[in-house]
């Protein structure tokens, strides 16, 4: 009697236990649909990628692989410019990583979004989907020596193909197939960065006071005191918004701008050498192909009079709109 109490028991433990565990079947379907992890752009900056094959990720069949015939490489710059050889053929773009951080857009065969599925130092695996199909295309690291036409050295490397137009592709009709225009052009890359500006000194100095809108829409403010320490603020901005900003940027003239605007008079370049000291203020903008600086080597009003260095007003109304776009 007492051995089929405890053994009735342990069936209402079992069943109870059964209850609460989660469906472990449910958990690893909806694992299919988690976004994927944010990949850190830096991990991008400065490398180069040989292709090694194509794979259907649902049946693990690898569809093409690279050869004598297909020689692929990728080289992604620091300035988020990236150059493409082919079977002697170079291309370049701008790439960068969307605002969610799981995606880079470069253009290789038709195909401009990619999800990065994985990147360390010896490995690179990029993914598509084309109707119900899911495809890895995937890389490892390339060395500088065997990617020298990148630096603008012979193209005549051992084992290429003709590149006066004589190069027959070896990819079968089913890879042509999966290779088709399928998705939209990328966006025109758009890229701020505000730094300094102002005067150092006074009961808080400024050490850092910077603005960085990435072409992702990643927004970065940094500024740091001598009290205060370091505060960093980031958000992510609308493609609308920055295409906005970028719209009214280019009505101001800014790419017509000079380089530098500096003193034209002695009252000017003495306060250089005053205190508070003046910190120049430097307006890097990028728009696809264009990309301009412009310094203002005193800039900001103190108690003594107003403007030390003329330049365009239309600088301080793109500033403003810069840091409205920050919420200052």
């Amino acid at each position: 009697m007492f051995k089929s109490n405890n053994f009735k028991l342990l069936i209402a433990i079992f069943i109870a236990i059964l209850s609460v565990v989660p469906n472990v079947h449910g958990q690893k379907k909806g694992s299919n649909t988690e976004e994927l992890p944010k990949i850190d752009e830096n991990m991008f900056m400065e490398t180069r990628w040989k292709y090694e094959k194509t794979t259907h990720t649902g049946s693990e069949t690898v569809i093409h692989e690279a050869s004598d015939g297909y020689k692929f490489f990728v080289y992604f710059q620091y300035d988020y410019n990236y150059q493409t050889y082919l079977n002697g053929t170079l291309e370049k773009g701008n790439w960068l990583i969307d605002a969610k951080g799981s995606e880079i857009y470069f253009q290789f065969r038709n195909m401009t979004w990619w999800k990065v599925i994985n990147i360390d130092k010896q490995s690179l695996e990029l993914e598509f989907n084309m109707g119900k199909g899911t495809f890895r295309y995937s890389f490892v690291n390339a060395a500088k020596d065997e990617t020298k036409f990148f630096d603008g050295e012979n193209l005549d490397i051992e084992g290429f193909a003709d590149i006066e137009g004589k190069i027959e592709e070896v990819e079968n009709e089913k890879t042509k197939k999966f290779m088709a225009d399928i998705t939209p052009a990328a966006p025109t890359a758009i890229e701020i960065q505000l730094v300094g500006g102002g005067y150092f000194g006074g009961i808080d100095p400024v050490l850092k006071d910077y603005i960085h809108l990435k072409p992702n829409g990643r927004l970065i403010r940094e500024v740091e005191t001598v009290q205060n320490g370091l505060r960093k603020v980031s958000k992510d901005i609308s493609r609308e918004d920055m295409e906005k900003l970028i719209e009214f940027i280019e009505t101001k003239g800014f790419f017509d701008l000079d380089d530098t605007y500096d003193c034209t008079d002695g009252n000017c370049q003495s306060r250089k050498k005053q205190k508070p000291t003046p910190v120049p203020l430097t307006l890097v903008i990028r728009h696809g192909g264009k990309k301009k600086v412009v310094v203002v080597t005193v800039y900001g009003q103190d108690n003594r009079r107003g403007k030390y260095v003329k330049y365009p007003p239309g600088i301080d109304i793109i500033i403003q709109n810069i840091r409205l776009l920050v919420g200052e």
